[in-house]
Order: C-alpha cells, then sequence, then structure tokens
C-alpha cells in the first residue's frame, strides 16, 4: 500500500504522455528540408523598369552563411580559455572543500559549517556539482549574451569553496 500513490503517478505519466497533442501531427522534414534548400538558390529580382525583368542575383545564402559564421564565431569567443580557467578554478574549489573537509571531519578536528550540506561525502559531491554545473550554466548564458558581468557567480562559488578548504586544510 506504500507504494500505491507513486504508482498511480507513473501511470498517470505515462497515460498522459500518450495522449499528448503535442505527438500528433509528423513533422514534415522533407518540406523544412526543401525549404532550407530553396533558400540557398540565387533568386531573380523583378523591376518595374521598361525591360521588366533584370538579371540581377542576389543569393540568400551568402547572408545565410554570414549569421551562421558570426554565430559560431560568438561561440567559439563565449567558450574561452577564460571561461574555462575562471569555472575550472570553481570546480577545483569545491572538491578541493569537500576533500578537506571530509578529512578533519573523519579527524574528529572539525565539523560541517553549512547546515544545509549533507553529512556524507557523496551527498557533498553531489550538491558541489550541482551547484557549479548550475553557476557554470548561468555564467555562460551571461557571457554568450556579452554581459560584463559572466564572471562573478564562479568568482564567488571559488571564493567561498577556498574558504571552506582553508577552513578544512587548517584543521588538518
Amino acid at each position: 500500500m506504500k507504494n500505491l500513490p507513486a504508482v498511480a503517478l507513473a501511470a498517470s505519466l505515462i497515460v498522459g504522455g500518450l495522449n499528448c497533442s503535442a505527438q500528433g501531427p509528423s513533422v514534415p522534414f522533407l518540406q523544412i528540408e526543401r525549404d532550407a534548400q530553396s533558400q540557398t538558390l540565387p533568386t531573380l529580382a523583378l523591376n518595374n523598369d521598361a525591360t521588366g525583368l533584370s538579371s540581377s542575383f542576389a543569393p540568400v545564402a551568402s547572408s545565410v552563411s554570414r549569421d551562421v559564421t558570426s554565430r559560431s564565431r560568438v561561440s567559439s569567443r563565449t567558450l574561452n580559455k577564460t571561461y574555462f580557467f575562471v569555472n575550472g578554478l570553481h570546480l577545483g574549489m569545491a572538491v578541493l572543500d569537500v576533500t578537506s573537509t571530509e578529512h578533519c571531519i573523519a579527524n574528529h578536528t572539525c565539523r560541517e559549517g553549512n547546515p544545509l550540506m549533507p553529512s556524507s561525502a557523496a551527498g557533498q559531491v553531489g550538491v558541489d556539482c550541482a551547484l557549479v554545473g548550475y553557476i557554470s550554466w548561468v555564467s555562460y548564458r551571461m557571457k554568450k549574451h556579452q554581459s560584463s558581468l559572466w564572471w562573478i557567480a564562479p568568482t564567488t562559488g571559488t571564493a567561498a569553496h577556498a574558504v571552506g578548504a582553508g577552513t578544512g586544510i587548517a584543521h588538518f
């Protein structure tokens, strides 16, 4: 009887997922592909002058390729050495914080200062990895949108974990 609510919830999710309206119509992939190919072909421009039809071609593909290359340049500028250094330092400090804290807790020379942190090492690693991952994602989004403050969240996390790691190392 204890599992009855969980089974009911799972069954309602499955049945609800099967009746989802987004799954009804199929996506016309062939039409999408044809539209994409037709945009890359040169187009004929109509003029209202005496000749009627002009032979000036205005290829759409050049503007499309410029957009794609500018997007790839933006993403390569987003994921650069500075981004990986700042967020990698945050991850490294988080791992050092957990290991030094677990070491001094095992030696009974200190205790965890964060009341929300789990007492097990696996729980602490899980919480820290989730926080570091979320902060890395936030800093990526901020840097992608050209915010000059993208580095503040990982730097603050690095400083907080440095204090925790320093306290753990001091109580070895």
